[in-house]
């Protein structure tokens, strides 16, 4: 019951998108995008809006049977959300400031994503030598991949802190100490287990997990938290060069893709002026944003959320 209402919610997500996209094409165009499938009153769906939903719909394996059965539950979806377009513009919600600014919002950021996809069609792929450079050069995610079965504790950052959670971290039991330690202080803190392959933790700390045995532990620190890391056990599992070289591929792709639209917006901010105002006016920092295309390693599994993420979030 649960995967069918979390299909139905992803269902549901990329019709309202396809609606809003397909809303802005025919905006511009005054003309239908594609073929009638439906009219709901005098508004029309089309067979592209159907298509464009599917496109975005898992389909690997999909029989022609079972596409025609999805395409006729998509569309039935479609239908479903033009009645309720249809009755909110009657009741003139479409004009409340609230959804007016929430339509504009999502109209900019597909927009904006669209110009950065034909940045990202620029990037030009790595050869097979920098594919090979790259497994060489980071053999603590490949040759030498650990599995990390992990212990956390998270506090908040503060000179204290920092001082008592680098002493425990000394000690043979450091979670369990520092934990008695600061719930006798009432010190709020969070624990934490988790288990983590070499690619799901980000390479700033990389160097100095992989340098740990099974039993130490490691204090991480970031402007906001302070993290004890023990590593209860771990596991080498090395991935072979073949095995790897798609996943590199594809992170230096998207780490090349991540540089050129950082470039290009860098440059973009150089040719206009951008005056802060008010409260703003006070900060008038140039920070450019971070791309995580250009943080994380080339990843083969699924991260697990944990406090590490907490305590590392400053470093991505």
């Amino acid at each position: 019951m649960k995967i069918l209402i979390k299909k139905i919610t992803l269902l549901l997500a990329l019709v309202a998108m396809t609606l809003l996209i397909s809303g802005c094409l025919e905006k511009d165009t005054g003309k239908s995008v594609s073929q009638v499938a439906v009219k709901v009153g005098s508004e029309e769906i089309t067979i592209n809006q159907i298509n464009d939903v599917l496109s975005r719909s898992p389909s690997e394996g999909i029989t022609p049977d079972a596409k025609e059965i999805v395409s006729n539950e998509i569309l039935e979806k479609l239908i479903d959300q033009q009645l309720a377009v249809n009755k909110a513009i009657e009741d003139k919600l479409h004009r409340t400031p609230e959804i007016i600014a929430q339509l504009e919002a999502s109209r900019k950021e597909i927009i904006a994503r669209a110009y950065m996809q034909k940045i990202a069609g620029k990037t030009i792929g790595p050869t097979a030598l920098e594919i090979k450079n790259y497994y060489l050069e980071n053999p603590q995610l490949f040759s030498e991949r650990r599995i990390f079965k992990m212990q956390e504790l998270t506090v908040l950052n503060s000179i204290n802190n920092i001082d008592i959670i680098k002493k425990y971290s000394t000690t043979t039991n450091s979670i369990q100490e520092a934990s008695l330690w600061l719930t006798k202080n009432n010190i709020k803190f969070e624990t934490g287990n988790s288990t983590r392959s070499a690619e799901q933790i980000p390479l700033e700390i990389l160097g100095r997990i992989q340098a740990l045995k099974d039993g130490q532990s490691v204090v991480i620190q970031n402007p906001t938290r302070v993290t004890l890391l023990k590593i209860e056990s771990s596991e080498l599992i090395p991935l072979k060069e073949a095995s790897a070289n798609p996943f590199i591929e594809k992170y230096l792709i998207n780490k090349r893709t991540g540089e050129l639209i950082l470039s290009d917006i860098k440059k973009l901010r150089n040719e206009i002026k951008i005056e802060y105002v008010g409260q703003f006016s006070l900060n008038k920092s140039n920070a450019q944003p971070i791309s995580e295309l250009t943080s994380n390693p080339p990843s083969t599994t699924i991260e697990n959320k944990s406090t590490l993420e907490k305590g590392v979030a400053g470093l991505r």
